[in-house]
C-alpha cells in the first residue's frame, strides 16, 4: 500500500491510499476522512495515455526521451521563457521550475493563475490566507460567491450543512437551490454587487474600522471610488432586487460569517 495526496487543483488536498490497483480515501485525513470525491474516485477508470506519442504515433519511452533531449539541446542557445500558473500547491508542482532553472531559462514574476488577485487581496486585507475549515464550522452564515462547492470540493458540503447559506451565482446550481438566499446576478457583474454591498456597509457604519486601519491602504480612496456609483445603477447592473441584496447584507451583519469565493 502506498500513501499519497490528491494532485488535482482543489482546496482539500485529500489523503489517498493506493493498493491493488485501486484508490481509497485516507480515513486519517482531517477533511475528507476516507471519502474521495467523484473527480478522483473514478480517476483510474478514465482512458489514459499509457505510452509516449510522437507525431501521432506511439513510441518507446527510450526513444521519446532521446527526441526530447535532442529538442532541448538544440533550443538551449535560444532565449527560453518559463511561464506557468499555480494550480495545486503540492511540492511536485515545483519540480518543473527546478528543471528549467538548471536549463537556464528566464523566469517571470507573478503567474498565469492568481498573482494579480493575490496582490489585490494583500492590498485590501493585509495578507492572503486561506480560511481554515474550523472557522467555516464555527460560522452561522456561509456566503458562497461564484463557487460550486458540491462539484469542486464536495467535502465542504458537510461543513455548511446546518448553516444559513447565501449563494451568489448567475447559474442556479444544485447548491443554489439549497440556499436561503440565491443572488442570481447577471454574468460578469460581480463588481457591481461588491460595490453595492460596500456602499451599504459604509453608509450603515458597520465596517471594522480597527481592521481597516491596521491592514489596508488607501481606504479613503476606496470610499470615494464606490461613492462614484449610484445605488440605482449598481442594482440595475446586477439584475437583482435591492430588497434581496439588503436582506443578505443584514444576515452577514448580524451573524458570524464565512465567505467562500471562487
Amino acid at each position: 500500500m502506498n500513501k499519497t495526496t490528491c494532485p488535482l487543483d482543489c482546496y482539500d488536498a485529500c489523503g489517498v491510499k493506493y493498493e491493488a490497483g485501486k484508490l481509497k480515501g485516507d480515513p486519517k485525513h482531517p477533511i475528507s476522512r476516507g471519502y474521495l470525491c467523484p473527480n478522483l474516485n473514478h480517476y483510474l477508470s478514465e482512458p489514459r495515455i499509457l505510452a509516449p506519442r510522437f507525431k501521432g504515433n506511439e513510441i518507446a519511452m527510450k526513444e521519446a526521451l532521446e527526441i526530447l533531449t535532442t529538442l532541448l539541446h538544440d533550443a538551449r542557445d535560444l532565449d527560453t521563457l518559463y511561464f506557468k500558473g499555480q494550480g495545486n500547491f503540492g511540492r511536485l508542482q515545483d519540480a518543473t521550475a527546478h528543471f528549467f532553472a538548471e536549463y537556464g531559462a528566464t523566469f517571470t514574476r507573478g503567474s498565469l493563475c492568481d498573482g494579480a488577485g493575490e496582490a489585490g487581496v494583500i492590498a485590501g486585507r493585509g495578507e492572503s490566507l486561506s480560511m481554515p475549515c474550523e472557522q467555516i464550522a464555527k460560522s452561522k452564515v456561509v456566503v458562497v460567491w461564484g463557487r460550486n462547492i458540491s462539484v469542486t470540493n464536495s467535502h465542504f458540503m458537510e461543513l455548511i450543512e446546518d448553516k444559513i447559506l447565501i449563494v451568489i451565482d448567475p447559474v442556479k446550481t444544485e447548491l443554489a437551490k439549497k440556499a436561503a438566499i440565491h443572488l442570481q446576478i447577471r454574468p460578469r457583474e460581480d463588481f457591481a454587487l461588491a460595490a453595492l454591498l460596500a456602499r451599504f456597509v459604509y453608509f450603515e457604519q458597520i465596517e471594522n474600522y480597527d481592521f481597516i486601519e491596521k491592514f489596508t491602504v488607501d481606504f479613503d480612496y476606496f470610499v470615494d471610488f464606490i461613492r462614484s456609483f449610484t445605488v440605482r445603477d449598481l442594482t440595475e447592473k446586477t439584475g437583482l432586487e435591492l430588497e434581496d441584496v439588503l436582506c443578505a447584507l443584514m444576515l452577514i451583519k448580524d451573524e458570524p460569517t464565512a465567505i467562500l469565493v471562487g
